[in-house]
């Protein structure tokens, strides 16, 4: 994906910052259905990885969020040419 970058993160606070550093890069726009409308896609992977402390062995999981941006039907939203774009 276009300007697609891959961090990490070594507790939950700073999942949460990068979370967070994400949304803040989003770009929103006013229409008729919604005040902040997104006019761009989030996406995130989130992968887990577990070790057992016992044993040694390691698991891992991943977790996808997705918000599509302006799901709405784009005729209802009046947004115009740059919002669409």
């Amino acid at each position: 994906a276009h300007g697609a970058e891959t961090k990490e993160a070594a507790s939950a606070e700073e999942l949460f910052a990068l979370f967070q550093q994400g949304c803040a890069n989003r770009h929103v726009a006013a229409t008729k259905m919604n005040v902040e409308s997104s006019r761009s896609h989030l996406i995130v992977g989130v992968i887990v990885e577990s070790r057992n402390l016992t044993n040694g062995s390691v698991n891992y999981g991943k977790l996808s969020f997705v918000d599509l941006a302006g799901s709405e039907r784009a005729a209802k939203t009046g947004a115009g040419h740059e919002q669409l774009k």
